[in-house]
């Protein structure tokens, strides 16, 4: 272990306040990787600051996995002197309880008047939760994907911009692939040319408001017969409460 007395940079009362309050964890690593200062965040998890100053980064709670990680730590920190600028990794970290997370860790290097490193800044965000809901939330569009596969009606999906990204194997089994116009998909093409002007006119109303659509329309299938439909497209919206994209069905108004 190297000598612990090594000098730090000296950073004014309100850096240091700044330093030592941030909810993420942060370390001030000497050119060999050795801990010379850490915030407060490792305390709040329970953690003693004597288990960091004065280890190697890869020899602290946090990112002490395995035997591996003194390697990967010191060919990080030499990727950084050489890049003379911030570099972002992909990272795990450990809970009290031994409990893996996942963090993302940012090293920056700090120069002297010679340009030379001699200091690293270590930040680490502990990314687990987003993760969890991003994970969350693939699952879902997954399984909303595979419902809109297995219905039996007329299914698809129109994003932001007013184009269909997506149709269900009954639409394709019974309207055929999205009609093309002038280049581009152009699914309003498929409905029957007598109720278009109708349909385009509550399309237009849906998109300005942001709301739903319910309406009877004729759509032509892939032999030409037309057939009457009850069609609804619903807004999506997305975490700032625009329209992401929209789901619709069609059916049959008999049924």
């Amino acid at each position: 272990m190297s000598d612990s007395t090594i000098t730090t940079p000296d950073p004014g009362p309100l850096a240091w306040r700044v330093f030592r309050q941030r909810p993420v964890f942060m370390a001030v690593l000497d050119p060999d990787g050795i801990v010379r200062e850490v915030n407060d965040a490792p305390e709040a998890r329970g953690f003693g600051r004597e288990e960091f100053l004065g280890r190697h980064i890869a020899d602290t709670p946090y990112f002490g996995a395995d035997s591996t990680w003194h390697q990967t730590w010191n060919q990080r920190l030499g990727e950084v002197a050489r890049a003379a600028e911030p570099c972002g990794y992909d990272d795990v970290i450990t809970t009290t309880q031994g409990q893996v997370r996942y963090a993302e860790a940012t090293v920056s290097p700090i120069t002297g008047d010679d340009g030379r490193v001699e200091f690293f800044l270590v930040e680490a965000d502990d990314t687990t939760e987003r993760l969890q809901v991003e994970l969350a939330l693939r699952e879902g569009e997954r399984r909303s994907n595979d419902l809109m596969v297995a219905l039996p009606v007329l299914a698809w999906s129109i994003d932001r911009d007013g184009e269909c990204d997506f149709v269900n194997q009954r639409w394709l089994d019974e309207v055929g692939a999205v009609p093309i116009v002038d280049g581009r998909p152009q699914w309003a093409a498929v409905v029957h040319p007598d109720d278009r002007g109708a349909f385009e006119a509550a399309w237009a109303t849906a998109k300005a408001t942001a709301s739903p659509l319910t309406g009877e329309f004729r759509i032509t299938g892939i032999s030409g017969a037309a057939r009457r439909c009850e069609v609804r497209i619903a807004p999506v919206l997305g975490d700032d409460g625009t329209v992401d994209r929209w789901s619709a069905v069609a059916i049959d108004a008999a049924e």
